[in-house]
């Protein structure tokens, strides 16, 4: 009698995972958004899925998502490769600037206008300098891609290819930092 209970115990928890499956539904709403639900709405579609085996959202694997750049140490400080607007550019990682700043040989060949650009004051090392606030459309380190980056045009090095990279791209992840490799971890935040 036992085993006949235990039987049916295992045969119930084999098939426990096709029962638990539900039916989804989706939609989009008039202002474009898409929704899921595991209720039928007029105008939803039910959704074919795959039995799932994990999340694959990166809001719960955001260490999958964590981003390891190499950097190369120029007197001290730490120099990236990036691109703005599809532009090749070196930047060094500034924790201590609010903002991304671009040399005006970049900012040109990244066709960034200045026109109707706000002008804001900067202190820097040297002292109290007049620059101009844009918004970047691209900014890319390796493969971490942000748009409408907040950027200052200002030339900081007699290199006219190098700028900073700033607090305004920085702000949106966990850095740490291996000045042993000589790479940089950024995480979403």
């Amino acid at each position: 009698m036992v085993l006949a209970v235990l039987r049916k115990l295992l045969i119930l928890c084999l098939l426990l995972p096709f029962m638990a499956q539900a039916e989804i539904y989706k939609w989009t709403d008039k202002y474009g958004k898409v929704h899921f639900s595991d209720k039928p709405v007029a105008g939803s579609q039910k959704q074919h899925l795959k039995n799932m085996t994990g999340i694959s959202n990166p809001a719960f694997n955001l260490k999958r998502n964590a981003m390891r750049i190499k950097y190369q140490d120029k007197n001290g400080s730490m120099i990236v490769q990036g691109r703005v607007n599809n532009i090749n550019m070196q930047f060094v990682v500034d924790t201590g600037a609010s903002l991304v700043i671009i040399p005006p040989n970049v900012a040109k060949r990244a066709h960034i206008s200045t026109k109707n650009a706000k002008t804001i004051t900067l202190q820097t090392a040297n002292g109290a300098t007049q620059s101009y606030m844009v918004n970047i459309s691209s900014l890319h380190i390796n493969q971490l891609h942000q748009k409408g980056v907040r950027a200052a045009i200002q030339q900081v090095s007699p290199d006219p290819n190098l700028g900073l990279l700033g607090m305004s791209f920085l702000n949106a992840y966990k850095m740490s930092i291996d000045h042993n490799q000589q790479i940089i971890t950024l995480e979403p935040r």
